[in-house]
């Protein structure tokens, strides 16, 4: 107690010296330094250009958390700000014991690593989805993520979403919906596929060519890149979902050509001008 008044008492002095100096302080200033000494951190602050934020901060904060104040020679770090709070957060059941949550994602420069909660765990990771398997069936999880910087500033959560694992008798008795919109979206070079899946209880995407069982992806993967194809060869692809029941009625034919980036077309006309120099 002695020392948050001593503090105080310098506080009012420079206030008095350094009027002049005063800065705008937000509520989001306030609340995210607050945030920061509540989870026990150290903050450092100029006292000249942050007095008003330090006296809110000292007066209403009780944690393990530790201001220090400088009035010269102290240089702050460049960047005291959180990183943007990740976005596109999606996730899928996979099984009766696998989860796959994936898309989320910080638009930051700085961008250091991700904090995962799972389940009340929390790690730190790198990627943009995180896969958890020999997990309880017929079980609900949550999940959520924040940004960290590489000045060690952390965004707040994202909305936590919750996923729940197939129950061991329905996966087990049902087959898998059929997936739909099944479309070429590129030809040049190479022959790509997207379609839409339709959860719950698929384990895998079997694309057929020309009728015939050609390749395999893992559900929920939703795209396929056809590489050994032939230019100016006409493809049919259909695809159907697969579990350890059975599978889905098949989609539509989709019919497609790949077309080389390197071809080049002569016109009528050019070839007439070639004959009449080589005559010549």
């Amino acid at each position: 107690m002695q020392r948050r008044i001593k503090w105080l008492l310098v506080l009012l002095f420079t206030i008095q010296i350094y009027p002049q100096q005063v800065k705008d302080v937000t509520v989001e200033d306030y609340e995210r330094y607050k945030q920061k000494l509540e989870d026990g951190e150290t903050l450092t602050f100029a006292i000249r250009k942050n007095y008003w934020l330090i006296l809110a901060l000292m007066l209403t904060v009780s944690s393990q958390g530790q201001i220090l104040m400088s009035d010269k020679g102290h240089n702050p770090p460049a960047d005291v700000f959180p990183p943007s709070v990740p976005v596109g957060l999606n996730g899928v059941a996979i099984s009766h014991d696998t989860l796959l949550f994936y898309g989320y994602n910080s638009p930051e420069g700085d961008l250091n690593k991700y904090v995962i909660w799972f389940y009340g765990a929390v790690k730190d990771s790198t990627s943009n989805d995180s896969i958890y398997i020999g997990i309880i069936a017929n079980t609900t999880y949550g999940f959520r993520v924040l940004a960290v910087d590489v000045n060690g500033n952390r965004s707040a959560y994202c909305d936590s979403i919750q996923r729940t694992t197939y129950d061991t008798t329905s996966s087990g008795g049902t087959t898998p919906e059929m997936p739909t919109a099944l479309t070429v979206t590129d030809t040049t070079d190479e022959i790509t596929l997207t379609w839409v899946n339709n959860p719950p209880n698929a384990d895998s995407i079997v694309i057929q060519r020309n009728s015939v069982n050609y390749d395999t992806v893992a559900y929920p993967i939703a795209t396929y890149t056809d590489l050994d194809s032939i230019d100016g060869v006409y493809y049919t692809y259909r695809i159907y979902a697969l579990n350890e029941t059975g599978r889905s009625d098949t989609t539509a034919t989709v019919t497609a050509e790949r077309v080389s980036s390197n071809t080049y077309y002569i016109s009528e006309g050019a070839v007439i001008s070639i004959l009449v120099l080589i005559l010549i």
